[in-house]
């Protein structure tokens, strides 16, 4: 996607952002409703068939976007073309500016142009009724773009069933750099399963994503660098709310006393980069939990930090009316409390699964690995919920925990995956787990964290 789209403008190190498409915005330091935010365009952009990409073509994509609910449209009411090249958006409610300028900036690519997608944004304007609404969006799922049309340095030239070929685009300019100073003609990326180890070692590729554990790592060819990066992600073990167990919070909580998350990192590759374990699992990264929760870390539950605590989850288990039968665990209808636990067969993934999977059956949990390939686990199990619980992944987004959270709570790709509700009943005060319960709607919390204009009150 980087290589044939651009963004509107790009997250940097220090917390700013770099005009891209957007040359220029007026974001205040305070953006309260009814507030009119600009977006003035980069007039040399152009699509890759020869076209300029106008203010029209925003206006298209941020329509689409909203039937799809992007939580921008949780901070504007509208969004319109003042000219070609000026993006009008009319502020909905006080938000905080830096989160504003994520929603409009970070990780969107710039990819509707008018020209392909204009019927359907015209659609969405004129539609009067939710079938209406939902006749679009079923147009749109199906949709098959068979030519991108994109708008970076990089366009579309061909396609195989394991291969795209993307060749540099010579009219590029993006205010920093033009299609003349990229000293490459093309991209060819490669689609493979499994292991891709061979490639790099057969010198047929320059470059691209590869899991490999330790020992594996003195296989590369002495020109190969292997760069680590950090994200604001990692491995996660998801259940599914829908199996009648693991619908109960207890049973949840006591299965994440179970599985010590230091041994399951030791068994993933690349260990050496990344041997600590998050100390709070809270879907923040540890330097997150340092900026915006501080002190407050330790009144989070660690669960199996470095260590299993087979004795809470023991308590909590039997809370629920399940028995131990010698080394076996009981549900509390007397059969015994098996688990089948669905991942994928890349390298990182299955690996987690085996060290889940084997500090529940160490437990006394009839605990079964299903591995899958991409092509199935993608398009078959995850769409299908065909599993108790899932190898999946945590956070990701933009760098405020807004985003992580957002996509670990909300998000409806999270959702699907676990069909976890929205409201939760929740032991009040926080932090009292014998508070009397109050309902808490996770949809309303993220809002409210979205509009927070304060430290204090974000946290």
């Amino acid at each position: 996607m980087e290589f044939l789209y651009d963004q509107l403008a790009k997250y940097d190190e220090d917390g700013g952002f770099i005009p891209l498409i957007a040359q220029e915005w007026n974001i205040p330091s305070e953006v309260s409703a009814g507030d009119v935010i600009e977006i003035q365009l980069n007039e040399d952009y152009t699509w890759h068939d020869g076209s300029s990409v106008t203010a029209r073509d925003i206006v298209t994509q941020f329509r689409i976007e909203k039937i799809f609910n992007d939580p921008i449209w949780n901070s504007i009411d509208s969004i319109s073309a003042a000219d070609e090249s000026t993006v009008e958006m009319t502020v909905s409610a006080e938000i905080n500016p830096e989160l504003l300028k994520h929603n409009l900036f970070a990780e969107r690519r710039i990819n509707q142009p008018h020209s392909v997608f204009g019927e359907y944004a015209e659609r969405i304007e004129e539609a009067t009724t939710d079938d209406e609404i939902s006749s679009v969006e079923e147009d749109l799922v199906n949709f098959v773009l068979e030519e991108p049309v994109g708008n970076g340095p990089f366009q579309f030239s061909d396609r195989g069933e394991t291969e795209l070929v993307f060749e540099r685009y010579s009219d590029y300019s993006n205010g920093h750099i033009t299609g003349d100073d990229i000293n490459f003609p093309g991209v060819d990326f490669i689609f493979r399963d499994g292991d891709t180890l061979p490639l790099f070692l057969s010198g047929d590729v320059d470059g691209g994503g590869i899991i490999l554990p330790p020992e594996q790592k003195s296989a590369l060819p002495e020109y190969a660098q292997l760069q680590v990066l950090p994200t604001n992600t990692g491995e996660a073990m998801c259940f599914n709310f829908e199996n009648e167990w693991l619908s109960r919070v207890r049973v949840r909580q006591a299965l994440a006393h179970v599985a010590n998350r230091q041994n399951v990192l030791q068994a993933l590759p690349n260990i050496s980069e990344q041997n600590t374990p998050l100390e709070v699992p809270c879907s923040l990264s540890t330097g997150s939990i340092e900026r915006h929760l501080g002190d407050l870390a330790g009144d989070f539950t660690q669960y199996a930090y470095q260590e299993a605590n087979t004795e809470r989850a023991t308590e909590l288990l039997e809370g629920e009316g399940f028995t131990k039968e010698g080394d076996q665990w009981m549900t509390p209808n007397g059969e015994r409390f098996e688990l089948e636990v669905a991942s994928s067969s890349s390298g990182t993934w299955l690996a987690h699964g085996r060290a889940v999977v084997g500090a529940l059956q160490q437990f006394g949990v009839s605990a079964q690995l299903q591995q899958h390939g991409e092509t199935t686990f993608w398009g078959d199990v995850i769409p299908n919920n065909d599993y108790d619980m899932v190898t999946h992944a945590w956070g990701g987004g933009g760098d405020h925990p807004y985003f992580t959270l957002r996509n670990d709570l909300t998000a409806q790709a999270r959702i699907d995956v676990t069909n976890q509700p929205v409201e939760w009943e929740v032991p009040m005060p926080v932090g009292n787990p014998d508070g009397e319960l109050e309902t808490v709607n996770v949809q309303d919390k993220m809002v409210q964290l979205e509009r927070a204009t304060d430290q204090e009150e974000a946290t």
